[in-house]
């Protein structure tokens, strides 16, 4: 084996925003975010509406999935994986990233 080759194996827990799968997010970040005596858990949905990306060619508006994590605001549009590490990390990737690391073979 070269001396600059590793193994590295990692379980994660993921989910990919659709804009619409609430339920699911909360789920999966359930036991990593913080609660709140008023709201519960700190996971919201703010819709951005078409008026302010019609300068950018898009006609309809989406969901985005914001929450307090890994000592940073996180906004995730929709089509981002939000991966879970074992110690609670958080980390948003796209697609290709995703499958070229945690895609099962």
């Amino acid at each position: 084996m070269d001396q600059f080759t590793y193994l590295a194996k990692q379980t994660v827990q993921a989910a990919q925003w659709t804009g619409h799968n609430l339920s699911e997010m909360k789920d999966l970040l359930e036991d990593v975010l913080s609660h709140n005596p008023w709201d519960g858990l700190e996971l919201y949905v703010e819709e951005i509406e078409p008026y302010f990306l019609f300068s950018q060619g898009l006609r309809e508006g989406y969901n985005v999935l914001k929450f307090y994590a890994s000592g940073d605001d996180m906004e995730v549009d929709p089509g981002i994986w939000v991966v879970v590490y074992s110690d609670g990390e958080i980390e948003l990737m796209e697609d290709e990233q995703f499958n070229k690391m945690f895609a099962k073979k």
